[in-house]
């Protein structure tokens, strides 16, 4: 996937949250429809991903929270952008994003926090912008 044309997006978010047609699902086909290619974090290769884990968050202690910072390590540089979701109000990844968007160098990070909004405007939006963003700093939009 990663040879493919466009845009390579990480979407950083538990599966429970990117399989769900109205949370996740919005992410992933907005990112489509904007000409990306969504990868998802929560695939990959969980001993791999504990075991480097600590490289960017030594003090994380939740499993699955070790397993979407360890699969950002293996993936962060063969993508053009990260996604990290967070479903509002989600304590540990509240706390594990906000390290993760400090201490990513090289690639932009979009910290995405998903409430209890009916509409999909505002994620719709923000995706739009950091699409946008990525493209700028590559130099295909003025």
């Amino acid at each position: 996937m990663y040879k493919s044309e466009g845009l390579k997006i990480l979407v950083s978010g538990h599966s429970y949250i990117l399989d769900d047609s109205y949370a996740g699902g919005v992410i992933l086909k907005g990112l489509r429809d904007l000409g990306a290619l969504p990868l998802r974090a929560d695939i990959t290769d969980r001993d791999y991903a504990v075991k480097h884990s600590p490289d960017l968050c030594p003090t994380c202690r939740w499993v699955m929270s070790r397993e979407l910072v360890g699969s950002i390590i293996q993936h962060r540089f063969q993508v053009d952008g990260i996604v990290l979701v967070t479903a509002f109000p989600c304590g540990p990844d509240s706390m594990v994003n906000d390290i993760l968007a400090r201490k990513i160098q090289g690639v932009p990070v979009l910290q995405l926090v998903l409430d209890s909004q009916t509409g999909t405007a505002g994620v719709e939006t923000r995706l739009e912008s950091f699409v946008d963003i990525i493209r700028m700093k590559k130099g295909e939009l003025t």
